[in-house]
């Protein structure tokens, strides 16, 4: 299974904070490689790529601990909304104040049980 994602970020964030969650991405134990991509969009529509260990996105229990790291990183930055699309085609969308159990719930929409 590929284990490739992407993370739309809020509009609005400039490419010095995306530059900063970035780093903070590459920290997440479950990711391998992560990079900044500029959308077709133009600049204000930034991307986050991210690489996961092929066993992060295996199924919604090894899912979660990853998304409740990067609730974390959106919480501490205040960064509104963010898309989040997983190479299965399913997408999510994270806000910073999600509660564990709305992410537990979002999880299992997209992997199932």
């Amino acid at each position: 299974m590929k284990s490739d994602i992407t993370i739309s970020l809020s509009k609005g964030l400039n490419a010095a904070d995306a530059s900063a969650l970035e780093a903070e991405l590459k920290k997440l134990p479950s990711v391998v490689s992560a990079q900044q991509v500029v959308s077709r969009g133009g600049p204000e529509c930034l991307m986050l790529w991210a690489k996961l260990a092929a066993s992060a996105l295996a199924g919604a229990a090894s899912a979660l601990p990853f998304l409740q790291g990067l609730t974390g990183l959106i919480r501490g930055r205040n960064l509104g909304n963010v898309k989040i699309k997983f190479p299965t085609g399913g997408e999510i969308e994270l806000s910073g104040n999600i509660s564990a159990e709305d992410l537990e719930k979002l999880v299992k929409n997209v992997f199932g049980k």
